[in-house]
């Protein structure tokens, strides 16, 4: 009589064992994939921080210029990129800040989309500056989004 062979692994067991990787997959990907989402929005709403601070300096190097603000004044991101943000990377996002006199405080309210994931549409500073992620929207759930978020009229 011939002896068998006996090393190796059966196809039940190899099957076994590619099924628990395939769970533990399972679970990495649900707990990784909220957290990235959560870090596009952070990383979205910095950088619209740092075009709404370009926009403040905008209206700071006018107002010391001499150059008389009116009421209510708006720019383009397009007119701030370049000049008073660093364009690295061409940056897609579209939008406006708005800037208007209540009484005595100067209120910021801005409308920008980065063109891909997300767009914020009116809010004031305020809450950007409190990283609130509820006020950041995904493109894909905007049914009235503005196309001329890059106008001022």
């Amino acid at each position: 009589m011939k002896k068998i062979n006996k090393k190796g692994f059966t196809l039940i067991e190899l099957l076994a064992v590619i099924v628990v990787l395939a769970v533990v997959m399972l679970i990495a990907v649900t707990a990784v994939v909220p957290m990235m989402d959560r870090a596009r929005k952070q990383a979205f709403i910095t950088e619209t921080i740092v075009l709404v601070e370009g926009a403040e300096s905008y209206f700071l190097y006018k107002e010391m210029t001499g150059t008389p603000l009116a009421e209510e004044e708006c720019i383009t991101l397009d007119q701030i990129i370049g000049q008073y943000v660093d364009e690295k990377g061409k940056s897609d996002y579209k939008g406006t800040v708005r800037r208007r006199k209540e009484g005595t405080d100067v209120i910021y309210e801005i409308s920008v989309s980065d063109g891909k994931n997300y767009y914020i549409d009116g809010e004031r500073i305020e809450y950007l500056q409190n990283s609130d992620e509820n006020i950041v929207h995904p493109i894909s759930e905007a049914e009235d989004l503005n196309p001329d978020y890059d106008s001022c009229d």
